[in-house]
């Protein structure tokens, strides 16, 4: 059976990525900020981006979170619950 993966080609452009991180409690795969890159300066951020991108339309952005409920469901829901209950300022 092949590993699933994510294309980050873009995300690294970005400042995220998709990474696999075994024993997480979150599951497999985490979608995070890029350390070495000053793009975003936290994981919440990354996920905000993420997940205002795929709501307007990003078929990329979209893919990320599909990738991740289908292989990594606790991180997405994660990642949906924490960016709805914390809007914008």
């Amino acid at each position: 059976m092949t590993k699933p993966t994510f294309d980050n080609t873009i995300a690294f452009d970005e400042g995220w990525g998709i990474f696999e991180c075994r024993g997480s409690e979150n599951g497999r795969h985490q979608l995070q900020k890029l350390d070495e890159s000053d793009e975003l300066t936290t994981d919440m951020e990354a996920w905000r981006l993420v997940v205002e991108q795929a709501a307007s339309g990003s078929d990329y952005h979209v893919k990320a979170m599909q990738f991740l409920k289908d292989h990594s469901r606790v991180e997405h829901d994660c990642i949906v619950d924490t960016v709805a209950q914390k809007p914008l300022a």
